[in-house]
């Protein structure tokens, strides 16, 4: 069955925009709980990699303060 200009009609109505809000702001949320897990994963890996530059060279620089993209400045966001 087709409604109007040959479209089928719909469904069901469109989501209530506080439902939309819902879904989004879970979406998000597990976004960011998988960001901050591979942000940990990575921080471990660098302790691995510094590790094993201090094993090289007698010297490693300690990593006292999380990084983010905006403590590295303009430049790491740039994509090649």
């Amino acid at each position: 069955m087709t409604g109007e200009a040959g479209l089928s009609p719909a469904c069901h109505a469109p989501a209530s925009a506080a439902k939309s809000a819902a879904v989004k702001e879970k979406v998000l949320e597990s976004w960011d709980r998988l960001m901050a897990m591979s942000r940990a994963s990575l921080e471990r890996q660098m302790r691995v990699i510094l590790g094993d530059l201090d094993g090289v060279s007698g010297q490693a620089e300690a990593v006292t303060a999380a990084m983010s993209r905006a403590s590295l400045g303009p430049e790491a966001g740039a994509i090649p």
